[in-house]
């Protein structure tokens, strides 16, 4: 009699942590990576991974883990932040201007900082240019037309 395995792949997506379970249950029968991959018909990575899992923290981590990152090290400072839009508030200047002046007190940040900072908190210009446009001429048409 053979016995059918289901693929660790189709089981995942009905149970993630069921089909870690099943991956577990069956490496400890056969001791053996490659074969329990290829029954599974999944990279022996994986079952390593799963695997190695299971040994460090138990059974009740098998759950997804989450996929969000630990740190942001390059995240602007919230205080470096309130003084782009004090600057802001204070003076009315643009990316460039207030980031020249932050430099001058020794706070280093660039104009795409300051663009980043303004786009995020909604800050608003205070006016929009527009391009040199030629002036429209009115004509009188009594003069040309008798």
């Amino acid at each position: 009699m053979q016995i059918v395995y289901i693929k660790y792949g189709e089981l995942y997506r009905e149970d993630p942590v069921l089909a870690r379970r099943k991956v577990v249950e069956l490496y400890k029968e056969t001791r053996n990576l490659s074969l329990t991959g290829r029954i599974c018909s999944t990279d022996r990575s994986v079952i390593r991974r799963v695997v190695r899992r299971y040994r460090n923290e138990g059974e009740d981590k098998l759950k997804d883990r989450s996929k969000r990152p630990k740190a942001s090290p390059y995240k602007t400072h919230l205080h470096i932040k309130g003084m782009i839009l004090a600057e802001r508030e204070k003076t009315g200047y643009g990316r460039d201007r207030i980031a020249r002046n932050l430099q001058a007190k020794g706070i280093e940040v660039r104009p795409p900082t300051v663009r980043y900072v303004l786009k995020r908190y909604k800050v608003k210009a205070k006016y929009k240019r527009t391009r040199y446009r030629k002036k429209q001429r009115y004509y009188v048409l009594k003069n040309y037309f008798p």
